[in-house]
């Protein structure tokens, strides 16, 4: 479980903590493939790269955007 200063912790609301705690301190090396463009109907288009290593990680082989990436904590 993470653990944060007492300063940031006063400035944290608690759906935050609960998402600190939710992510774990444990850090993997996850290395990414990027695999298609999908358009986003508004003339432009979103890139998504696929989970490759390690075999371990929850989202192996998942492609994702960089939202997607983000929100599992990938970048």
């Amino acid at each position: 479980m993470r653990t944060l200063s007492p300063g940031l912790k006063a400035l944290t609301t608690q759906d935050e903590l609960a998402e600190v705690q939710a992510v774990g301190s444990k850090r993997q090396i996850v290395t990414l493939r990027r695999t298609f463009n999908q358009s986003d109907f508004k003339g432009g288009y979103i890139k998504f790269w696929r989970v490759v290593a390690p075999t371990t990680h929850r989202n192996y082989e998942s492609d994702l955007s960089i939202e997607g990436l983000r929100e599992w904590g990938i970048i």
